[in-house]
């Protein structure tokens, strides 16, 4: 992986305006934060997340809602 990060905040509009380096980080980043999500709160959750923005539930408030840590503290520890 490379050292430039991209913030996760930025990853939630899609990675279609990437450079392939850029898209890179951006899905390695993408799947260490679906992992700090399971071990937070559990695939079920995670589940029920996908659902709840499928529905279009701000991801905001589902994400608090149903992975247990508000989503802007998630946003500065990953």
């Amino acid at each position: 992986r490379t050292s430039t990060r991209i913030p996760l905040g930025a990853l939630a509009g899609g990675f279609g305006r990437l450079s392939n380096a850029q898209a890179e980080v951006a899905y390695a980043e993408s799947a260490d934060a679906v992992r700090r999500m399971v071990e937070l709160a559990g695939e079920g959750a995670l589940a029920a997340l996908l659902q709840d923005l499928g529905k279009g539930r701000p991801l905001a408030e589902a994400f608090g809602d149903r992975i247990l840590v508000p989503y802007e503290q998630f946003l500065l520890y990953n």
